[in-house]
């Protein structure tokens, strides 16, 4: 940590435990990437190079044939060409773990791209990192300090005005407590984090785990951190508003948390053997899960907040059967899931550490 004057400087290592998506909007299709299950490899190719190479084989026409016929995958059409791996590594852009993501003996899937700086480096953007620690603080406010009012979950304004309740306290806008300019969160400032090397990327699917385990695979792939890699970042605080967000606050925060997450959300999946959430830990990224980034259960305690999601459930999900939700306890009734080496995961886990 540094001090200068108004201004405390940290260092944040998240260590993942599980897969982790931050996506970037785009996605790739099977006609766009190669799979060599040889290998356990996906392939992202250089456009540019990719279609030069084409060109100078005389490829171009064969290639149209393929991806007007929406058959097959491009591996395997390279491959009926005469081309292999060592041809595709000249127009190759980087390559990624395919985990046990994809299959050679069932269609090949679109992958849901990882977020990638301008030098096509994957890296967490530090709003993701803030958005994690928000809700995380704000788990422990709402414990701290029980709301006055209610949430109706049909109404986005009803929740912004149980966050502004918590966190809008700089008075910087006196006459509008809901200006943005009141939020205590604009007192910290994260760094995207530093670039995370293609060899810790994997591929991973996403999974819909029961409370009694049984699973159900979606058609959707992601490019995930794989478990157990450091990634870093600097946080700030500034001091000089008056009324700040300490260091404290924040360890204080985090260390409450993942009790917090058992008690209102995992223990209602007994049969779900997804691992345990260590003390000192948050979720980070998409498909991380309803509790992760949501504060209904926190601010109308279990009991209140079941019949509240489960009926905004079945309203918004119409064919999902949320109407059992009550029975089971829990709702939304379904855990965020993934596999890496052959054992579950919960997406989006992560350690925290702020030094």
């Amino acid at each position: 940590m540094t001090n200068e004057a108004h201004l405390e400087s940290y260092r944040v290592t998240l260590t993942t435990q599980s897969p982790v998506f931050v996506g970037s909007g785009t996605s790739v299709k099977k006609s766009e990437y190669c799979y060599f299950p040889d290998k356990q490899e996906a392939c992202f190719l250089d456009k540019d190079k990719f279609f030069a190479f084409l060109v100078e084989k005389n490829l171009m026409e064969q290639y149209e044939e393929f991806i007007f016929s929406a058959r097959g995958d491009l591996t395997r059409f390279l491959q009926s060409c005469g081309y292999g791996y060592d041809d595709i590594r000249g127009f190759m852009l980087y390559s990624t773990d395919a985990g046990d993501a994809l299959d050679e003996n069932k269609s090949i899937k679109d992958i849901h791209c990882f977020m990638r700086n301008q030098k096509n480096q994957a890296y967490i953007p530090g709003s993701s990192l803030k958005g994690a620690l928000r809700t995380v603080l704000l788990t422990k406010l709402i414990a701290d300090s029980r709301y006055p009012g209610t949430v109706d979950m049909r109404n986005k304004w009803s929740a912004q005005m149980a966050e502004q309740h918590y966190l809008n306290r700089l008075n910087l806008n006196p006459k509008r407590k809901g200006d943005i300019l009141n939020d205590i969160m604009r007192t910290i400032s994260v760094s995207d984090s530093e670039p995370i090397d293609n060899s810790n990327l994997t591929l991973c699917i996403k999974q819909d785990v029961a409370p009694d385990g049984r699973m159900k695979k979606i058609n959707v792939v992601r490019e995930c951190i794989r478990p157990g890699v450091d990634v870093h970042f600097a946080l700030t605080i500034d001091k000089s508003y008056g009324d700040y967000i300490s260091i404290e606050d924040l360890r204080t925060a985090i260390a409450q948390f993942a009790d917090k997450y058992f008690k209102e959300y995992l223990r209602f999946f007994p049969g779900a053997k997804a691992g345990t959430v260590a003390p000192g830990s948050i979720f980070i990224g998409g498909g991380s899960g309803y509790f992760s980034k949501n504060i209904v259960y926190p601010i109308l305690g279990h009991e209140r907040a079941l019949p509240v999601v489960a009926d905004y459930m079945k309203f918004s999900f119409r064919n999902h059967k949320h109407e059992a939700d009550l029975k089971l306890g829990i709702s939304p009734k379904k855990l965020k899931c993934t596999s890496y080496h052959n054992a579950r995961y919960q997406f989006g886990l992560c350690r925290i550490e702020i030094t």
